[in-house]
């Protein structure tokens, strides 16, 4: 008998082995787990080692991987423990290049986020989405399978969010929540082990990060590219989603390049000079914010990017996850570009329409290598096309420099052949310097009405 770790592994595979790729990685982020093995891998009848609810009910977070299995990914009765799971407020990764083949309009399908998904895109790399805590700024990286290349692209609904993209743009991982149940998931339509080893231990630890209880806690860095000697504004927004209060740490080391105003520090922190470690700890009451703010200056050279990174922890747990972003010295800044199109805007089946995107640059330096790439969802396509697409479509919109200051407006011309809306168009940026950005814009699909007379025939 034991203590339940935090974390449940479910070791879902079949014919090829996978579970040393996650044991590995989680033990590399000092992550707690217990492993379930199904044993589907060693033959005999399906589900004969299927968890059941009261075994899933003893842990927080579960994350489950079903590898090659394309035979029974996810049999129904575990798809229905998995349900009642989340309906009691569970946190759930499942990483499946399968599960959609069986279960595509299942309603776990509609609580992992799932608008729609192809199982002709086939990913051979992968990035993280910049502004998701559970995506990151990772890649792209190439994907390694030791089995058949089976996995799908996969569309998050509009109350989900992609954390991973492929190499055409197209999301791979949805993040998805249910206000409700107090619920969270994250699904991946490829195997995460195809990630490699550094990838795979970030994408695990940020995707447990996320489904605990400090998972919706904010990080922000203001600005994020500056001049050198310029001040920095971090701001900590803590947030505990569980009913119970909980005690947080919370530790963040100042890079060499960074200094710290320690009058800008609150009483509530603790701050050792020598080891420049800024750290903070307290019981965090349920669902109250707190705040906890602190300025620092930067300096390096023009082009210098500054790793930062800040550990959350819950003690009770022996869990910790970190919230990683950087500084670029002299660097662009393109979070404030934006689709000029208004969203939810209706749109003609067969139409020709144009949007309009501002790309701004707001930071001290200029972008040299930028560029920007759409994703278009199924049933979308640029005005070029002359068949309809059953698949998205990734294009490269604009490629150049953007200098301080400076503003771009483009044209992007497309069509809608869908007539079952919405459809989703996702702007892709990047500044070529390691930065990426993303702005997704959503439109609804309003099919010509044909009003015909009424015709009347007397016998």
């Amino acid at each position: 008998a034991k203590t339940p770790a935090p974390v449940l592994l479910v070791d879902d595979d079949r014919w090829y082995p996978m579970e040393e790729r996650y044991t590995s990685a989680l033990t590399a982020r000092a992550i707690p787990f217990d492993v379930w093995d199904t044993n589907e891998n060693l033959g005999g009848i399906p589900g004969a080692r299927s968890l059941d609810l009261d075994v899933l009910r003893r842990y927080p977070v579960v994350i489950w991987f079903t590898g090659y299995d394309w035979y029974a990914p996810v049999l129904p009765q575990e798809a229905r423990a998995l349900l009642a799971y989340l309906d009691g407020g569970g946190r759930l990764l499942l990483t499946s290049q399968d599960f959609l083949y069986y279960h595509s309009d299942s309603p776990l399908a509609r609580r992992f986020g799932v608008w729609r998904w192809d199982e002709n895109l086939n990913p051979t790399a992968a990035f993280g989405v910049p502004d998701h805590p559970a995506g990151g700024t990772w890649g792209p990286v190439a994907l390694d399978f030791p089995f058949r290349n089976w996995a799908d692209a996969v569309e998050p609904a509009p109350d989900a969010a992609p954390v991973i993209r492929g190499q055409l743009g197209q999301p791979l991982g949805i993040a998805a929540s249910e206000a409700v149940s107090n619920s969270r998931t994250l699904f991946y339509a490829f195997p995460l082990e195809t990630l490699p080893f550094d990838a795979r231990a970030a994408t695990l630890a940020q995707g447990a990060g996320w489904l605990s209880p400090l998972g919706m806690s904010q990080w922000t860095v203001t600005p994020p590219a500056l001049l050198p000697g310029e001040n920095v504004m971090f701001t900590l927004t803590l947030y505990n989603d569980a009913v119970q209060t909980l005690s947080t740490n919370i530790a963040h080391t100042l890079p060499p390049a960074v200094t710290l105003i320690q009058d800008t520090l609150l009483p509530v922190w603790e701050y050792d000079p020598t080891a420049r470690i800024i750290t903070w700890s307290g019981a965090l009451q349920p669902h109250t914010p707190l705040t906890l703010t602190w300025t620092a200056a930067a300096t390096g050279d023009p082009g210098t990017v500054i790793p930062l990174s800040l550990t959350l922890g819950l003690p009770t747990w022996g869990f910790t996850f970190t919230r990683d972003t950087a500084l670029h010295i002299d660097g662009a800044d393109l979070s404030a570009s934006a689709w000029l199109s208004p969203e939810w805007a209706t749109v003609r089946p067969g139409a020709p329409l144009t949007l309009a995107f501002a790309l701004r640059n707001s930071g001290p330096g200029a972008a040299t290598e930028g560029k920007m790439q759409a994703w278009l969802t199924s049933g979308v396509s640029p005005v070029t096309a002359t068949l309809p697409l059953t698949n998205g479509w990734g294009l490269t919109v604009w490629e150049g420099a953007l200098g301080v200051g400076e503003t771009h407006a483009l044209s992007v011309p497309f069509r809608v052949w869908s007539r079952e809306g919405p459809v989703r168009v996702d702007a892709i940026l990047e500044d070529g310097a390691g930065q990426r950005w993303e702005q997704r814009l959503w439109l609804n699909v309003e099919p010509w009405q044909c009003y015909l007379p009424v015709i009347y025939k007397s016998r």
